[in-house]
This record gives C-alpha cells, sequence and structure tokens, in this order.
C-alpha cells in the first residue's frame, strides 16, 4: 500500500507540475513580471470565464516595502478600489474586490498617500487593555456601518451566520428575502461526522461483511462539537471566524468562515489533523440546505452532464453517492443555493446509518434527501489513502443566485471555484 500511496502521488505532483507550468506561460503572455523594490506596486486581475464574477483577488506578498498610508486605484476608470490586507503563512495578503465582466482584465496601482488624522475614541473605548471587545453597543455599531464579526454570529446586508456553543452552525439566514437556509431539523450546517468499525484482527472479513454500506449496525458514529470560536480578520471586504471543533478520530478539527460583503457568499474552511486508524472509518461533514418540503429541487454536474439526483438517471442505477465536477445547485423557491465543493468531489445523499440499499426508481428514493460531502474513507484503496491520518483541508463555497437555468448556475459555479487570476504587473 505504501508503493500505491508513493506511485498516485506521484501522479499527482506532475500533474501538479504541468499545470503550473502551463499557467506560468500565460500569465506571462499577459503581462506578468517579477516583484520589484524600485517601483510602485501594480497589479493585474483578469477574468478567464465566460460569466462576469464579483470576487476577491488576493495575491500573496511576504512584506509590503515602502508603503505605509496608501489607497488602490483602477488605472482604466481612476477611480479608487476596496481592499484588505490579510494574512497567510509568510506574510501578508493583499486582497482587491474584483467585478469584472467575461474575459475582462484590469490594471489596479498601489498609491501612497498622507498619513491620516488620529481618530478620537470619545469617552470609551472599544476595546479594554486586553484588547478584547465584548460589548454589544460595538457589535451593533459596526454592524450599522455594514458587518459584524463576534465569537457569537457574522452578519452584513447578505446573510446572518449564528453558531451556538456545543452544536456548531445553526443558522445561515438570507436577509434579502427573510428565508433560513439551513434545513429545520436537518442538523447543523458543516459539521463533522466521524464513523470508526472496530474489527480487530480480521480485517478483510470484516470490510467485505459491510457490503455496499461501508459500515455497519456495529459503527460508532461521532458528531463534532463546537468547543469555541475566534475572531481572525474584520475588514472592508470580509469577515473571518474559526469555530474549534471536538471530534473523535482528530487530534484538531475546526472551520474557517470567510463571509463577503459585497457578494452573498460564504467560504467555509474544513481543516482537521486525522489520527491514522487502521479500523474501516469514514469522515463527513453536513450540508443540511435542501429542505423536504417538496418545492427544493437538488441539481449536480456529472462530466458532461447536469442531471436532478434520482430523477434523471437511469432505473436501478445507484442513488447513495455521487461524483461531481463543482459542486450542487439547489433551486428554492425564490432563490438559487450554489455549493463549490472544489477539494471534494464525492457527496452522499442518504441517510448516513447502515440501511437497506435502495436504487433509482424504487419507493422512498427523494431528491431532496440531506445531502453530505464524504470526505475520507479508507474502504476503496484505489482512490483514497488506506491510511488517512495526517493535515487536511477542504474548501467548500456557499452562493446564492437569482439565476435559475441549472446550466447558468453551474456556468457561475465553475468560476466561483476558479476564481479570478491575479499577479505583478510592474512598469520596466
Amino acid at each position: 500500500m505504501n508503493y500505491l500511496d508513493l506511485r498516485k502521488a506521484l501522479f499527482a505532483q506532475k500533474a501538479n507540475e504541468l499545470a503550473h507550468k502551463a499557467m506560468d506561460k500565460i500569465e506571462e503572455a499577459k503581462g506578468k513580471t517579477a516583484l520589484s523594490l524600485y517601483h510602485d506596486y501594480r497589479f493585474k486581475l483578469i477574468n478567464p470565464h465566460d460569466v462576469p464574477i464579483c470576487d476577491m483577488s488576493s495575491i500573496n506578498m511576504e512584506v509590503l516595502y515602502g508603503h505605509e498610508h496608501f489607497k488602490v486605484i483602477d488605472e482604466q476608470s481612476g477611480e479608487e478600489t476596496p481592499y484588505q490586507l490579510g494574512f497567510y503563512a509568510r506574510g501578508r495578503a493583499f486582497q482587491i474586490l474584483a467585478r469584472l465582466k467575461p474575459g475582462e482584465e484590469r490594471v489596479f496601482r498601489v498609491k501612497e498617500i498622507e498619513a491620516p488624522e488620529f481618530m478620537s475614541s470619545g469617552r470609551w473605548a472599544e476595546k479594554g487593555h486586553d484588547t478584547v471587545c465584548d460589548l454589544q453597543r460595538v457589535f451593533q455599531k459596526r454592524l450599522e456601518n455594514g458587518s459584524r464579526a463576534t465569537p457569537f454570529d457574522m452578519e452584513n446586508r447578505f446573510l446572518r451566520v449564528r453558531y451556538e456553543e456545543g452544536e456548531g452552525i445553526v443558522s445561515i439566514f438570507d436577509k434579502q428575502r427573510e428565508l433560513e437556509l439551513v434545513a429545520p431539523g436537518a442538523g447543523t450546517a458543516f459539521q463533522p461526522i466521524y464513523e470508526v468499525t472496530r474489527l480487530g484482527e480480521n480485517q478483510q472479513l470484516g470490510r467485505r461483511d459491510m457490503g455496499r454500506n461501508r459500515k455497519s449496525i456495529a459503527t460508532r458514529r461521532c458528531y463534532g462539537r463546537m468547543c469555541g470560536a475566534k475572531v481572525l480578520e474584520e475588514g472592508p471586504l470580509y469577515s473571518r471566524v474559526e469555530l474549534a471543533y471536538e471530534l473523535e478520530g482528530a487530534e484538531n478539527c475546526g472551520l474557517i468562515l470567510t463571509l463577503y460583503h459585497h457578494t452573498p457568499r460564504l467560504d467555509v474552511d474544513f481543516r482537521l489533523h486525522k489520527s491514522s486508524v487502521w479500523d474501516p472509518e469514514n469522515l463527513y461533514l453536513a450540508l443540511p440546505f435542501n429542505a423536504r418540503t417538496g418545492e427544493d429541487v437538488l441539481w449536480v454536474d456529472k462530466s458532461g452532464c447536469i442531471l436532478r439526483p434520482r430523477i434523471d438517471q437511469l432505473p436501478g442505477t445507484c442513488t447513495d453517492f455521487y461524483l461531481l465536477q463543482n459542486g450542487v445547485a439547489i433551486q428554492k423557491k425564490d432563490v438559487s443555493v450554489l455549493l463549490g465543493m472544489r477539494d471534494m468531489p464525492l457527496a452522499t445523499m442518504v441517510e448516513i446509518k447502515a440501511h437497506p440499499i435502495k436504487l433509482c426508481g424504487e419507493e422512498g428514493v427523494r431528491n431532496d434527501d440531506t445531502l453530505y460531502a464524504w470526505l475520507m474513507n479508507n474502504f476503496w484503496e484505489t482512490n483514497f489513502k488506506a491510511s488517512l491520518g495526517g493535515f487536511h483541508q477542504y474548501r467548500f463555497t456557499l452562493a446564492l443566485s437569482e439565476q435559475r437555468k441549472p446550466e447558468r448556475l453551474f456556468r457561475e459555479l465553475e468560476a466561483i471555484n476558479g476564481g479570478v487570476t491575479a499577479f505583478y504587473q510592474f512598469d520596466c
């Protein structure tokens, strides 16, 4: 199995190398230059998709040389553009708001400005000497100014995300349509669920006896418990909060929530340090956004086609899990919910407990069953490592769209997953 793991890692590394070489050639042809210390920072943003995009481009910078007080100017229009300085492992991440038409290219420049005047804090400060801000009136004032992020919730003019200790994300509320997106009675959103079945010495026979369920009545199931919340960043483009979870089978586990302020979108990064376990195990992430009301319609994009699971497929075919391209789309009455799954193409929409297997066309097979991202298992050694231990990260995106045509929805979803192409373009 070690040889198989190494061989698959080699294939992935070669593919990654070829993709980056191809991307380098494209960016060079579009005007990419090396980092320079003697010129003003200048960035080029490109929308490579055939649909308009409102996204946040990110350019990693180890040091912001020579700039302390500045603004970002769109060279084509001459107007100031919103930006936010974030963080990554080696330094600062320059985030620029990108509103681009299909195929559009725009150049932005960092322009130095005079230092702003000091603002008085008035008769009271937002934070105490312990640097903690926990005053309700401060939270309310920030929301009135556009957005807020606290250890209890995140909110802007598009969405309100509420999380609770011991449970997790209990609500994602569409403020413009006054619509709760988390289906009632379906659990909490993006909750990790871990399963393990202790087999002892006879691993081969025990796995075979599980059949198509990939689990048994003896399987122990653990639901992640939220045990902490911390505000990481808060600015004009986005707010970011980290939720810590306790989960069996993982040394460390959590969600990073990024709420965008210029578009109805929430990015969720699931991170964990997985323990190495020999026994059969599964790891899921709950996506309870399709309510069983008869109104919601779930669509998925397969290789070469878009379909409604359990409706537009052949009778007698598998209904437990689906391999995806970009994610899923859920058509609700007044809005469509897009779920981008760029790092995890496998989803299941069946009860995760052991159950009799039903095929398409049989009684009780519905299109609006609760959806789960199937992050890990150690049953199919040809597709997954036999050992799942180590550090892992998966990104999901929840976005709202007014589009109703499935083809258009998945073009938008592809653009969300692909993002904006951004690079340095200094004057020579």
